[in-house]
């Protein structure tokens, strides 16, 4: 699959979950980690025209990795690091958490 990525990303086609993603689902299941909630960063950098199809394409690879390690259910929360520090800067955190729970019918959020 050919996919169109923000300026500042090298890779021309995507080939699964990356590396370090691998590395520290195999770290998790080694130490007993018992549930997981994916944060996908930098979100703010793709074009709004093609974010549900890059979180489809995200969400099936690495829902298929973790599922092949015995997690199930897993929650994928899309957004960019560097915004949520600059509402929980400015002091701006429930906004943010209230528009998440909606959006993945999550009970309790914290962000920060």
């Amino acid at each position: 699959m050919r996919l169109r990525l923000p300026r500042g990303f090298d890779l021309l086609e995507h080939e699964g979950a990356a590396r370090q993603t691998i590395q520290a689902v195999l770290l998790a299941r080694q130490v007993n980690v018992g549930h997981m909630v994916v944060f996908v960063d930098t979100m703010d950098l793709v074009a709004g025209s093609d974010r549900a199809e890059i979180e489809q394409l995200i969400e099936m690879e690495n829902g298929a990795l973790l599922a092949a390690h015995g997690y199930r259910d897993v929650r994928f929360v899309f957004g960019s690091a560097l915004k949520a520090l600059a509402a929980a800067e400015r002091g701006d955190l429930e906004g943010p958490g209230r528009a998440l729970q909606a959006r993945r019918g999550l009970s309790n959020v914290c962000i920060g």
